[in-house]
């Protein structure tokens, strides 16, 4: 190859990285950014439901201790 391909290569790279690549890796993090901030606030969620199943299986326990005792 000469120098002149390698550099009709190089530019056709060049052209298919920013017309084609560069839009799409935009696309992606768009979606990325906002997707990782639900992940985030869903994890704060989970944390607190898991500690009110755990409450309210302290109290169900509780109930039906005193429901056992009257049957």
């Amino acid at each position: 190859m000469t120098s002149e391909d390698l550099l009709a290569i190089s530019q056709l790279l060049d052209v298919k990285l920013e017309t084609h690549i560069l839009p799409r890796l935009r696309n992606i993090e768009d979606g990325y950014v906002p997707a990782c901030e639900r992940h985030k606030k869903g994890i704060g969620q989970l944390d607190s439901m898991q500690a009110d199943i755990a409450v309210m299986k302290n109290v169900l326990m509780k109930h039906g201790d005193k429901l056992r005792r009257f049957a």
